[in-house]
């Protein structure tokens, strides 16, 4: 893949995590998100299969919220955009973390919480916007 198409990918994708991965900010509450998952009231209603074998791996992954949302939007539709001198000017990866990620101290906040849960093999994509 090309530079180009690599920066475009990387674009889209932050595009697609800001219209729809929530944060975990400390609270109970839960938003809605464009991946599977189920509200509440749907896993208040959830029937008990049981317990997991112990030994049956389980893949949990949490989407964290992009910084300065209104900054990045702006920025995605300058670099599409022919007419505006920023077209074609794409971040690196290093700046789009620096810029838009999540900060290392939110992530470790939910690490630590996915830890304190029992969660265990935890690990943080490079741009700090996916936890494992």
């Amino acid at each position: 893949m090309t530079h180009l198409g690599t920066m475009l990918t990387a674009v889209a994708s932050a595009a697609l995590l800001v219209c729809s991965a929530p944060a975990y900010a400390g609270g109970s509450s839960w938003a809605n998100t464009a991946t599977q998952a189920i509200s509440l009231s749907e896993l208040f209603s959830a029937s008990d299969l049981g317990a997991l074998s112990a030994s049956q791996p389980m893949t949990i992954r949490v989407a964290l919220q992009v910084q300065n949302k209104a900054a990045l939007l702006s920025f995605v539709t300058a670099v599409a955009d022919p007419a505006n001198p920023a077209y074609g000017k794409f971040l690196t990866p290093q700046q789009f973390t620096a810029q838009y990620a999540p900060t290392t101290a939110q992530v470790q906040q939910v690490v630590s919480y996915l830890k304190g849960a029992g969660l265990s093999n935890i690990t943080v994509e490079p741009n700090n916007l996916m936890i494992t």
